[in-house]
């Protein structure tokens, strides 16, 4: 996964450039995509700043060959200050705990109105046994930002009973948490919801 994870984020650097521009009037954006397999919960955090101070600091701390770009041992030094950006206020639990992740991956891409784009792939291994339940809470306190998010499952599983604040959603839909809010799923093997054979 780590050869070919980081050409996926250069791909959906772009589209987020193309598809995002509008946002660049907003502070911040920032939108979650996870998928739910037996062994571990990928996530993938799309980041937005906008041109101005908090651009051109991150840039100044960690564009070494002020080049206008990130890339390499820059991405590196980077990747503490630009995740904690990120993910700032977002909690996930599986199983009713919090699963350590493994060292994220991290693409960024500078943009044409001097705005900041990135990607960070996260790979949430799971030791012990495989996802019931799982959670995404956004913290309520001050300054944090909406998050959109989308949820799917790998082959093999469904996401059933999809909950934000109670109320039931639809599979695979776009839903934006607000500060305070908890976004809830059951993960379940499809097996489980065959229909049981005429036959027996």
């Amino acid at each position: 996964m780590k050869f070919w994870m980081p050409r996926i984020l250069i791909g959906l650097v772009v589209v987020l450039t193309a598809s995002m521009a509008w946002a660049h009037k907003l502070p911040i954006e920032r939108s979650l995509m996870m998928t739910v397999h037996q062994d571990r919960i990928e996530i993938l955090m799309i980041y937005s700043e906008p041109p101005g101070i908090r651009t051109d600091r991150i840039l100044a701390m960690y564009d070494l060959d002020r080049n206008g770009r990130l890339t390499g041992k820059e991405l590196a030094i980077a990747m503490p200050d630009i995740a904690e950006r990120a993910f700032n206020g977002v909690q996930i639990e599986v199983n009713g705990g919090t699963p350590v992740a493994n060292a994220p991956e991290l693409v960024c891409k500078r943009e044409q109105d001097k705005g900041l784009a990135c990607a960070l792939y996260v790979d949430l291994p799971l030791s012990t046994k495989a996802p019931e339940k799982v959670e995404v809470r956004l913290l309520k306190k001050s300054g944090i930002l909406p998050l959109p998010m989308r949820a799917t499952a790998s082959a093999g599983f469904l996401l059933a009973g999809q909950t934000l604040e109670e109320t039931r959603i639809a599979p695979d839909l776009v839903v934006t948490l607000q500060p305070g809010q908890t976004w809830r799923t059951e993960v379940v093997p499809e097996s489980h919801l065959a229909k049981p054979s005429p036959l027996k």
